[in-house]
C-alpha cells in the first residue's frame, strides 16, 4: 500500500509539472502577442498626424 501511495504522489507531481510547463507556454506565447500588438500600435502612433 505505501508503495501505492508514492507512486500516487509522483504521478500528481507529475501532472502539475506537466500543468505548470503547459502554463508558462501559454505566458511565453501571451508576451509575444502583446509585444506585437505593442509595436502596431506604436507603428499607427508614429503614422498618424498630429
Amino acid at each position: 500500500m505505501n508503495e501505492q501511495q508514492i507512486d500516487d504522489k509522483d504521478l500528481k507531481i507529475a501532472i502539475q509539472q506537466n500543468e505548470i510547463g503547459r502554463l508558462n507556454d501559454v505566458n511565453i506565447n501571451l508576451q509575444v502577442q502583446i509585444e506585437k500588438i505593442y509595436r502596431e500600435n506604436q507603428e499607427l502612433k508614429e503614422s498618424q498626424p498630429e
